[in-house]
């Protein structure tokens, strides 16, 4: 008789230990009020770094984005250069994440059309681009469009496309919640 109640002493004693135990290890650590942890930084949505090199206004090709709602911006393309501007409908857009640019993929069965714009010496064209038809919704962050576009003195069928300078241009923006805004 005095075995019994010592075994069962020793079994509430390591049943109480095991559900305390448990109860500290299922514990969330709650940040105080201003204190950052990894889980409350934003967190990169894509995967894949960017390599393109951007060009400057240096080259006398300008860009800039104005962004008319959360799906829709006006590119403008700018030539200040005494040659003519050759691109096409393809565009990337790429997110910036701790000092890094990082594709943002499209859509699956997203295609451009292989067209030739120009745009003359001294000239610009705007564009108008829909965002979600090619890459979505995209979440709050910093952005940039990228287009890779060639300089040349004439864009006929006899010339040779080696011969042009090409530059990729890029226009950067803002997408906060629920819109789009300008940098």
């Amino acid at each position: 008789m005095n075995k019994r109640p010592k075994l069962f002493n020793l079994f509430v004693v390591i049943l109480c230990g095991i559900i305390s135990l448990g109860m500290t290890s299922c514990s969330t650590n709650v940040p105080e009020q201003g204190e950052t942890t990894s889980d409350t930084k934003a967190t990169n949505p894509y995967q894949e770094k960017s390599d393109l090199e951007i060009a400057d206004d240096s080259t006398g090709i300008v860009c800039e984005a104005v962004v008319n709602s959360d799906q829709v911006m006006n590119l403008t393309i700018r030539n200040n250069t005494a040659k003519h501007l050759g691109y096409g409908d393809l565009y990337r857009i790429e997110y910036a994440y701790e000092g890094e640019w990082y594709k943002v993929p499209l859509l699956p069965n997203v295609a451009f059309p292989m067209v030739l714009y120009e745009i003359a010496p001294g000239k610009e064209k705007s564009l108008e681009i829909v965002i979600g038809w090619t890459h979505g919704v995209l979440p709050s962050g910093h952005y940039r469009i990228v287009k890779d576009v060639s300089l040349a003195y004439a864009f006929n069928d006899s010339r040779d496309p080696r011969d042009d300078d090409k530059y990729y241009i890029a226009a950067e923006f803002d997408i906060s919640d629920p819109a789009i805004t300008n940098n």
